[in-house]
C-alpha cells in the first residue's frame, strides 16, 4: 500500500497498519488532509457548504450569471447588444448613460465597450436571474433573427452551465 494512502507506527511492539479513512493520530490525521490536496480539492467545511449553496441560491440560471454575460457581451456588437437591451426593456436614458459613462475625467475615456455591453444587459437582468428571464432573452434574439446566438445561449441553459468562449467559436 502506498506512503500516501496508510501509516505505520508500532503499538508495543505490534505493527500496525493504519488506513487513511482511520485517524487515531495527529500524523495520520494531516495525512488525511494532505491527501484530498493532492486530489485536487480540500476537504469541506460546514461554513464552505453554506457560502456554496447561498450563492447558488442568489444565482439560480448559470446562463445568465456574471461571467456568463461577460462572456456574451464579448462576442456580440455593441449594436446588437443596444438592440437587445431596448427589447428586453432596458430604457434608452440608462443605455445612454452606460454609453457615454466616463472612467478618467482627465483623458475623458469611455469605459471599454465590452463592459458597456455587459453593462446594459446587467441593467436587465438585475440581482437575480430565472428561468423566464431566460425563455424572455432565447425570444428577443429569435425575434432579431440572431438564430445563432439563441442557440447558443439556449445549449448552455438546457446543460444548466455558463456560457464559454468556445461557444461562440
Amino acid at each position: 500500500m502506498s506512503e500516501l494512502h496508510s501509516d505505520r507506527r508500532e503499538n508495543n511492539g505490534a505493527d500496525q497498519r493504519i488506513e487513511s479513512g482511520s485517524v487515531d493520530t495527529p500524523r495520520a490525521r494531516a495525512r488525511s488532509v494532505m491527501t484530498t490536496k493532492l486530489y485536487g480539492g480540500r476537504p469541506s467545511s460546514a461554513f464552505s457548504n453554506r457560502v456554496t449553496s447561498a450563492r447558488k441560491k442568489k444565482e439560480d440560471v448559470l446562463v445568465l450569471s456574471h461571467q456568463s454575460l461577460m462572456t456574451f457581451a464579448s462576442f456580440v456588437n455593441q449594436q446588437l447588444i443596444e438592440q437587445i437591451a431596448v427589447k428586453l426593456g432596458v430604457h434608452r436614458s440608462t443605455i445612454n448613460k452606460i454609453k457615454t459613462n466616463v472612467i478618467d475625467e482627465v483623458s475623458k475615456l469611455n469605459e471599454p465597450i465590452v463592459l458597456q455591453n455587459f453593462k446594459m444587459l446587467w441593467s436587465w437582468r438585475g440581482p437575480k436571474s430565472t428561468s423566464r428571464m431566460v425563455e424572455q432573452l432565447l425570444n428577443v434574439l429569435r425575434g432579431i433573427n440572431r438564430w445563432e446566438l439563441a442557440a447558443v445561449v439556449s445549449t448552455a441553459h438546457k446543460e444548466q452551465r455558463r456560457m464559454r468562449m468556445t461557444d461562440f467559436m
